[in-house]
């Protein structure tokens, strides 16, 4: 009976620590064959005999089925499952959205433009230039000059209006802008990705805010920079920014792998077609018709001034643009030739203070050394250029001195009679015949040491009213026979 009573007491102890209380309807059947002994169905029906040795409190060895403690104290023959118990879990406290960083929205670049007589090509193409060709920010030669093409340089083209070919900005013209507009990445080391914090920022055609403007870039605009210069900043130009060449200097090519909208310009122009040959009997400089315009001469590589020095001053500009293009820019050559063109005599008044402003920009940028080879270079050069004068100074007497003299006039000199009214001082004759009086052109001619002697005349005739006989007025005279001359 304690045997019974102690596995009552540990059986409501399991039901309780299992969260089952005692009063449940559910009941432990108990065996009612042995009295001093009680009988535990398992799992699956198969009664378990106590061991021998349970002392009053309960059995020593009771095993625990599979199932669990809680199903092996309830099951049964005729025991319908409990339902599983699940340990309550704690309610964690609900975790905040994290809010995200705004994102500022860059908006897409606005196509180009097309000009009037601009056909648009379906896909760039292609090109390559035959011979040293300006590239202008707009198809005219009056427009600004970005640099230059060599010949054999690589464009691409994505339009053509009348004689100019809009194409891409070559990767090695870099475009400006200014500095204080771009967040660039700590230490501002090159080249750099940097990120507009401007609106319509103007990407200028150099570090200058007289430079022409290319083009207008909106907030949050990822450039390219690859060098600074003081407040500017040097950055590759953009896909979408454009210039203009000179057709007849530009071979064409095939189109390239590239979609109908690759050329980035509007929409509603037409598609290029072949073009049609000149009518009968003229050429295409004279042909009629609404996309033919006669060709402007595009000078090569010179601005638009005439005037000495002015081929060495551009050739000092495309230098300049070459060097910036540098990184490290190296300012020596443009620095000696805008040294030459400034030495040129008759330098026109804009360009030489073009030459003064690059100069004093440049000039500090050279090293010593860089200097030195410079101004050593001119001053030789200058005087090679003083001997080879003389020389041909010397060469030039020498041939004037050993050729056959042609005078104006030959004869016996004499002094003209002291007569009032007298045209010329000196009397010019033949065989006793009066030719020419003579006047002496200058203080220079001393034609009162060559009186008395046959001499040969070199001067204009002029002839005196009232007067029958012309005057020539000596320029040189020279006793001949004897290569004396005054």
């Amino acid at each position: 009976m304690r045997t019974a009573i102690g596995r009552l007491f540990a059986i409501c102890a399991c039901l309780w620590l299992a969260g089952v209380g005692c009063g449940d309807d559910k009941q432990v059947p108990v065996a009612p064959s042995d009295p001093g002994a009680s009988s535990l169905s398992t799992p699956d029906g198969v009664p378990e005999t106590p061991s021998s040795s349970a002392s009053e409190n309960g059995p020593a060895d009771t095993a625990v089925p599979p199932g669990g403690a809680l199903d092996a104290l309830t099951a049964g023959p005729d025991a319908e499952p409990l339902p599983p118990v699940t340990a309550a879990q704690p309610e964690l406290p609900p975790v905040p959205p994290v809010a995200e960083p705004p994102v500022t929205p860059v908006p897409p670049a606005e196509p180009i433009v097309p000009e009037a007589n601009e056909e648009v090509f379906p896909a760039p193409r292609s090109g390559q230039a035959t011979a040293r060709v300006n590239v202008r920010v707009g198809p005219a030669t009056d427009k600004a000059l970005l640099g230059t093409l060599s010949r054999g340089d690589e464009i691409r083209a994505l339009g053509q209006a009348g004689k100019w070919l809009r194409i891409r900005v070559p990767e090695r013209m870099p475009l400006w802008i200014g500095a204080q507009f771009v967040e660039l990445p700590a230490g501002e080391t090159f080249p750099a990705v940097g990120t507009l914090k401007g609106d319509k920022v103007r990407a200028r055609s150099a570090g200058d805010l007289k430079a022409p403007i290319l083009k207008e870039l909106p907030r949050g605009t990822q450039v390219e920079v690859l060098g600074k210069t003081g407040d500017w900043l040097k950055i590759k130009a953009p896909a979408d920014v454009t210039a203009w060449i000179y057709a007849d200097y530009v071979e064409l090519g095939g189109q390239l792998a590239s979609g109908p909208a690759s050329s980035g310009i509007g929409s509603g122009t037409r598609v290029p077609e072949p073009p049609r040959p000149p009518e009968t009997g003229k050429t295409p400089e004279t042909a009629k018709g609404p996309d033919v315009v006669k060709a402007p001469e595009e000078p090569t590589g010179t601005v638009e001034l005439k005037g000495p020095g002015v081929g060495v001053f551009a050739e000092a500009e495309d230098a300049y643009r070459r060097a910036q293009a540098q990184e490290p820019p190296d300012y020596s050559e443009a620095y000696e030739l805008y040294r030459r063109a400034r030495a040129v005599k008759g330098l026109p008044a804009p360009v030489a203070a073009q030459c003064d402003r690059r100069l004093a920009e440049i000039g500090p940028k050279l090293t010593a050394e860089q200097a030195k080879q410079v101004d050593d270079k001119l001053v030789a050069e200058r005087k090679e250029k003083i001997r080879a004068l003389r020389e041909e100074v010397i060469k030039i007497q020498t041939q004037i001195q050993s050729a056959d003299r042609v005078f104006t006039a030959e004869g016996y000199l004499t002094q003209s009679p002291d007569v009032a009214g007298v045209p010329g001082p000196y009397k010019l004759s033949v065989s006793g015949v009066l030719m020419y009086y003579l006047k002496p052109a200058g203080p220079a001619v001393k034609l009162d040491r060559l009186v008395g002697r046959q001499v040969g005349v070199t001067g204009p005739k002029r002839f005196v009213p009232g007067w029958g006989t012309e005057v020539i007025d000596v320029f040189e005279a020279q006793q001949l026979g004897a290569g004396k001359s005054e």
